[in-house]
């Protein structure tokens, strides 16, 4: 895949990850930790997005063309997984629906083909790259502490802390939707 195109699509996939978790900040106003913390998360891929465009800009700008190592499958295998999101956040999910929305959300390949593409675009700082990674270990840590605090399930609790150990390492420890 050539990595403006890839920069592109994956933005987009990041600014879809922002606006669901905003439906999900408004979904669960209260209490208002709860909602800061979906806006948090909403924030957090909306950074992601910004930096994707930043970075695409770059490359247009230069006339770079590169290949990255991307399954061509992987972004409309992604655009499904959030249009199913879309419709379970639609139904009005439980909060430990919604937590579990989002660990899966996580525990996909949207973050780490984010730092791949950063890696592979010249116009990208190596201090940039570690901020997004230690963004990733502390948005990982948040979402963990969330599912502890309001979750009972046992399971969802065990996922999270899964998460939490692959940190710093690519998915492939995580389970999730791929």
């Amino acid at each position: 895949m050539e990595l403006d195109a890839a920069l592109d699509a994956f933005a987009e996939l990041e600014r879809r990850a922002s606006v669901l978790y905003s439906d999900l900040s408004w979904a669960f106003r209260s209490p208002p930790e709860l909602h800061l913390f979906w806006r948090d998360l909403a924030n957090a891929e909306g950074d992601h997005a910004h930096m994707l465009n930043l970075a695409g800009q770059f490359v247009r700008a230069q006339g770079l063309k590169k290949e990255v190592p991307i399954d061509p499958q992987l972004v409309p295998r992604m655009v499904r997984h959030f249009e199913d999101y879309r419709r379970r956040i639609a139904e009005r999910p439980s909060l430990e629906a919604a937590l579990s929305l989002a660990l899966d959300l996580e525990q996909s390949e949207l973050d780490e083909v984010f730092l791949q593409l950063l890696s592979a675009s010249p116009g990208v700082r190596p201090e940039e790259l570690e901020y997004f990674r230690t963004e990733a270990r502390e948005h990982y840590d948040r979402l963990a502490a969330a599912i502890e605090q309001w979750c009972e399930d046992k399971a969802l609790k065990a996922r999270a802390q899964s998460l939490r150990r692959a940190v710093g390492s690519p998915p492939a420890a995580r389970v999730g939707p791929r």
